[in-house]
């Protein structure tokens, strides 16, 4: 039987192959999420973690050890009229 509430995503920015990877739950998009710079690749992380609804962004160091992590604000869900 399946539970009702979905398993949080997880967003990962990780060294790579002298390349930094956006992972979410542990699988990468090929050639999207592969980035030259850690700063874009934690720019990207969080717009990753918007679209799938993460609250956290967890940032990997070359040997695998967590070097940071990031919380991540969910939108409100309200939005204004503007006129």
């Amino acid at each position: 039987m399946q539970s009702a509430v979905p398993d949080p995503a997880e967003v990962h920015v990780v060294r790579r192959n002298l390349r930094w990877e956006v992972r979410v739950n542990g699988i990468a998009r090929p050639m999207i999420d592969w980035l030259c710079t850690k700063e874009r690749a934690i720019e990207h992380a969080i717009e990753r973690a918007h679209e799938v609804d993460a609250t956290l962004v967890v940032i990997e160091a070359n040997d695998w050890t967590i070097e940071d992590i990031i919380r991540v604000e969910r939108a409100s869900g309200r939005y204004a009229l503007v006129a």
